[in-house]
């Protein structure tokens, strides 16, 4: 029965230590609108969105909107969607545009008006911080692109 107290805070403990782990870390998304009803998109869907390639999924023409709202942000995305640097990111962006007839994502400097833009255009895709988009039920998380510690 003494081990009664011990184990209630050892559990105590692990679970302050738990919600604590969330609250310093944070994820990097991919997101569109709900309204989409798309549910994933496979790596190779995700890096050609990107790099301007037109990508068909169901009956929507997905569009690339590339967040430039956060310097970290960018850097990420060059690193995990776009594997290149980012002046060797521009050039593939223009050569695909010209040689496949793609269309170059656009590109947003504000986090609200790119979520604005995101809610408002089914098939639209980009990525996000989850904290960004926390409790909106008008945008999809289709995938997690990174997580790692808060600042």
């Amino acid at each position: 029965m003494k081990y009664v107290p011990f184990l209630f805070l050892t559990l105590l403990l692990l679970g302050e230590t738990s919600s604590a782990d969330s609250d310093s870390t944070r994820r990097l998304v991919l997101v569109t609108c709900a309204q989409a009803e798309i549910t994933s998109l496979s790596p190779s869907e995700i890096h050609q969105l990107f790099l301007g390639i037109p990508v068909e999924k169901g009956n929507l023409t997905l569009e690339a909107a590339i967040n430039h709202s956060d310097p970290f942000l960018y850097e990420i995305f060059l690193q995990k969607i776009a594997n290149m640097s980012s002046m060797s990111y521009e050039r593939h962006l223009l050569s695909n545009v010209i040689q496949v007839g793609g269309q170059r994502p656009r590109v947003f400097n504000d986090a609200r008006t790119l979520i604005n833009t995101v809610k408002q255009n089914p098939g639209t895709v980009t990525v996000v911080w989850d904290s960004d988009i926390k409790g909106r039920s008008d945008l999809t998380v289709i995938g997690e692109i990174w997580r790692g510690p808060v600042d």
